[in-house]
């Protein structure tokens, strides 16, 4: 196995698989595009990705919460005598009650919330959303965290209290402040992406 760390009293790999392609986002659509990545992608290459995972020593993915990754997920989870460990990011195309529960079936270590809808309500001044949405998850009696590009979102998270057991941040801050703007993934418009020195 990879080596690990002590993720709120498990074991996790410091190595994480992630599902970004799974799920078509790409940041080369010119060398390979959303449509070339969900062809490729059934569920029969996820799965067998999940075990690849295994054999080269990862034990956790950080899956994003929607339809295909949980059945997928489910059916890892009934045919593995080891199934991975799961950290998921909320997918913000179903209602987020919805949605969490969706994802507490799964029995994951930890549910994120996603870190562009994380800033796009800050950016707006909507801190109560998630800091309610944090208590939703932790009622569920699973670890929350927070997904952020704002790196400046997690001081005040930490310094207001807002409940949050881990993280999911970029080291710099990816987006301008004061634009709150829906996501590519959930208005299916290509926006390009742009860093910023901050």
């Amino acid at each position: 196995m990879l080596p690990t760390v002590n993720f709120l009293g498990k074991p996790v790999t410091r190595l994480i698989a992630g599902d970004n392609p799974v799920n078509g986002h790409t940041y080369i659509p010119e060398i390979i595009g959303k449509d070339d990545l969900l062809a490729y992608h059934t569920e029969e290459r996820v799965l067998e990705a999940m075990q690849d995972s295994i054999r080269l020593g990862y034990n956790t993915w950080m899956p994003l919460g929607n339809d295909f990754m949980l059945r997928a997920i489910y059916h890892h989870q009934l045919c593995e005598e080891n199934p991975l460990h799961f950290i998921f990011q909320s997918f913000a195309p179903i209602e987020f009650a919805v949605n969490l529960r969706m994802m507490a079936e799964a029995k994951p270590l930890g549910i994120y919330h996603r870190g562009t809808d994380t800033d796009g309500f800050c950016e707006e001044g909507r801190y109560d959303i998630l800091k309610e949405r944090i208590k939703m998850i932790k009622d569920y009696g699973i670890a929350a965290g927070l997904g952020t590009h704002v790196p400046e979102t997690i001081l005040r998270a930490e310094d207001e209290d807002w409940g949050c057991d881990f993280y999911v941040a970029c080291l710099h801050n990816s987006r301008k402040r004061g634009e709150a703007a829906p996501s590519a993934f959930v208005t299916g418009k290509p926006k390009g992406i742009t860093f910023f020195a901050e």
